[in-house]
Parts: structure tokens; C-alpha cells; sequence
């Protein structure tokens, strides 16, 4: 049986395409994210930023920061001003800005 190529099918085919390639390009790089090392406080921007592990501020700290990516409970998550590294949820640093409800 020989198939022939059809503008539907062609359209419909894109469709798909379309559709399931941003799909799989999440599913694929959800476990790149997960591999991000944690940020090292000795590190030089890090240090210039007055990056801690843990906030001396109670109600300041990392998780609650408008630049933490993470997700809310996380231990450590992504973060805009240190591309690359994961910082600790518990953490401060001079960039911090409380996130908006």
C-alpha cells in the first residue's frame, strides 16, 4: 500500500510536533536542573555578595527571595544572581529582596 503525502497529514503531523517537542524538551531537562552543584560561600562572587549558608535574619532568607527559583519547601533551588549553582534555601546574601505574594 502506498502512502502519499497529503497537506492534512503534513499539518497534522506539525501539529503534533509542535506540540510534543516543548514537551520533551521539559522532561529532558528537568534532571539538568536537579545536577546543579550547590553554590560554594567561599566562591568570589559569592563573597563579594555576602552569600551564608544559614540567614541570621529570621525572616530573610533564600526561600523567601524574589530571585529563588526553587520550589516553596525545597531545600536548595536555582538562582538568578548565581546562575549555574543551587543555593540553600536557608541562605541570605546582600541581593536578597522579599518575594512577592
Amino acid at each position: 500500500m502506498t502512502r502519499f503525502l497529503t497537506r492534512r497529514r503534513l499539518a497534522k503531523s506539525a501539529l503534533t510536533a509542535a506540540i510534543l517537542l516543548p514537551t520533551a524538551r521539559l522532561l529532558l531537562l528537568e534532571p539538568a536542573v536537579a545536577d546543579v552543584p550547590a553554590l560554594d560561600p567561599g566562591d568570589p562572587k559569592a563573597k563579594a555578595l555576602g552569600y551564608v549558608l544559614k540567614s541570621s535574619k529570621p525572616d530573610a532568607n533564600c526561600a523567601n527571595c524574589q530571585q529563588f527559583q526553587g520550589k516553596a519547601g525545597d531545600v536548595t533551588g536555582p538562582c538568578t544572581i548565581f546562575p549555574g549553582a543551587s543555593v540553600v534555601a536557608s541562605g541570605w546574601c546582600l541581593t536578597w529582596v522579599k518575594k512577592s505574594a
